[in-house]
Parts: C-alpha cells; sequence; structure tokens
C-alpha cells in the first residue's frame, strides 16, 4: 500500500494549480474577516476531490488493468484510496487551522474568529466532510468521473429539496426551532461532535464495503 499512496501523492502534486490556488485562498480568508469554519470546510473539501480524481488517473487509458498485473489485489487498492482520504483530510484540517491560529495571534483584536470557533469548526466540519466523501468515492469507483457528476448532482438536487423544506418547516414553527437550538447548546459541542464523528464511522465502515465490492464486481 506504501506504493500506492506514494503513486497518488506524486499525482495529486502534479496538480500543481489546485494546490496553489488552496494555498493563496487559506491565506487570503482570514484577513478578509470570513469564517473560520469556511475556511476549514473548503480546504478539506477541495483536499478530498483531488483524492477522488486520483481514481480518474489510474482509470485512464487502461490504467486498471495494468495495475492490477503488479502485486496489488482490489482490496488494498480500495483500502488505499481511504487511507489517503483520511491523511489528506487531517491535513486540510490541520493546515487551514495552523492559518486561522496564526492571523488570531497576528490580527488580536481585530481577527474573525477564536480558537474555539476553530476547535468547534474542526469537531462538526471535519466528519461532515468525511460523509460528503464517503458518499463520493464508492459513486466515482461504481460509474467513472462523468456518470457519477450526474449521480452527485441528483443528490445534490435531492439535498438542496430537502434543505428547501427544512427551511419552510423552520419558517412555520420558529418556537419550536429555537426550544431545540438551546437543547443542542445545552447538550454542548462535545456532545455533538461525538455524535457526528460516530455517524462518519459508521458511514467509513460502509462505504469501504461498498467500495470494496464494486470493485471486485468490475471487470478490467
Amino acid at each position: 500500500m506504501k506504493g500506492l499512496l506514494i503513486k497518488d501523492w506524486k499525482l495529486m502534486t502534479r496538480q500543481k494549480t489546485t494546490l496553489l490556488m488552496v494555498l493563496v485562498i487559506i491565506a487570503m480568508f482570514p484577513a478578509l474577516d470570513m469564517d473560520p469554519g469556511f475556511i476549514v470546510t473548503y480546504t478539506m473539501m477541495i483536499l478530498l476531490f483531488m483524492t477522488v480524481s486520483t481514481i480518474s488517473y489510474d482509470d485512464f487509458d487502461n490504467g486498471m488493468a495494468f495495475l492490477f498485473t503488479l502485486p496489488v489485489d482490489r482490496k488494498t487498492y480500495v483500502r488505499e484510496k481511504y487511507a489517503l482520504g483520511l491523511l489528506t483530510a487531517v491535513t486540510g484540517w490541520l493546515l487551514a487551522a495552523l492559518v486561522n491560529v496564526a492571523y488570531i495571534f497576528i490580527l488580536s483584536e481585530k481577527a474573525g474568529g477564536t480558537i474555539a470557533d476553530i476547535l468547534f469548526s474542526g469537531v462538526v466540519i471535519f466528519p461532515v466532510a468525511l460523509i460528503m466523501w464517503e458518499v463520493l468515492l464508492p459513486l466515482q469507483l461504481k460509474f467513472g468521473s462523468e456518470k457519477a457528476k450526474l449521480v452527485i448532482f441528483i443528490v445534490a438536487g435531492i439535498a438542496a429539496a430537502i434543505g428547501v423544506i427544512a427551511s419552510k418547516i423552520v419558517e412555520k414553527n420558529p418556537e419550536q426551532v429555537n426550544n431545540l437550538l438551546e437543547k443542542v447548546k445545552e447538550i454542548g459541542p462535545s456532545a455533538v461532535g461525538i455524535v457526528f464523528f460516530a455517524v462518519a464511522i459508521i458511514g467509513l465502515l460502509i462505504s469501504y464495503a461498498c467500495s470494496v465490492k464494486i470493485m471486485e464486481k468490475k471487470e478490467y
């Protein structure tokens, strides 16, 4: 698996324009008084999408058929993609968090957030970003780049529709929603984070099992 990780790392570093754009935006957002959570989310999602793009590189020009002539089985291939994603997610979160902390110390009272905000972003946003990636990775393996995009658009459309319905419910029941938010605050961010991480871990196991089955059934 070490060889696959090195291969994918080299593939990701070839996307120099995207990496440079990520670094520039990370550096700019705190100075523009952007929300720390948005910076963390943006960084993690861009880097996680880059890990998924390595599958397209592998599949290009019958690359998968060649790859499996090497001492690499399909389960190891899937395991490496998930390891790569987790490493990338942690790296992205740490990078964004360090930049935010640096700006807080430099700007002091003028900073757009606090270290507590960054920690809360990590507790909530990290597992949410992972859940999105856990859905995307099996789709990429199953349908390929183009068809996966179509499926993602459909899923995003359904999610948007659910969001609209939820907003309508909130508008009609403001008191109940406020009571619910108060209860969440009483529970505390740590408990909320535990729930999100639990969901992310369960999703990771399900996503991994689905990806292994997909790869075992595919013909190259």
